[in-house]
């Protein structure tokens, strides 16, 4: 999971929470506990090692990796735990598209 580096953090209220450099957050709008917000974690670690395996498959391109979630989003039939992965593989392919300074290393990946 190079690049992903999700840590439980507090704010002034003491409320606990899981936070990601990739910009995931488990939201500050719960009350949470400690091991709450690690199994917060654990489940987007879970996400993105699932998100990092479904790319490397080699189906297609970046692009259609990208467009493929994007259809997976919408689609109402997709179950909101499984919108959650298909959000990372969105979100991890779009910014690898859009960040012309990149190099062909791991990025978020």
């Amino acid at each position: 999971m190079a690049g992903h580096k999700p840590v439980v953090v507090t704010d002034n209220a003491d409320r606990f929470f899981g936070k990601c450099n990739c910009g995931w957050n488990s939201g500050l709008t719960r009350r949470l506990q400690r091991w709450q917000a690690e199994d917060d974690v654990r489940e987007h670690e879970r996400n993105v090692e699932l998100a990092v395996a479904n790319l490397r498959r080699g189906r297609g391109s970046l692009r259609t990796d990208r467009d493929h979630a994007a259809q997976m989003l919408e689609d109402p039939n997709v179950s909101a735990k499984d919108k959650r992965v298909w959000q990372i593989i969105f979100d991890g392919a779009d910014q690898r598209l859009n960040d012309h300074t990149a190099d062909d290393g791991d990025g978020l990946w």
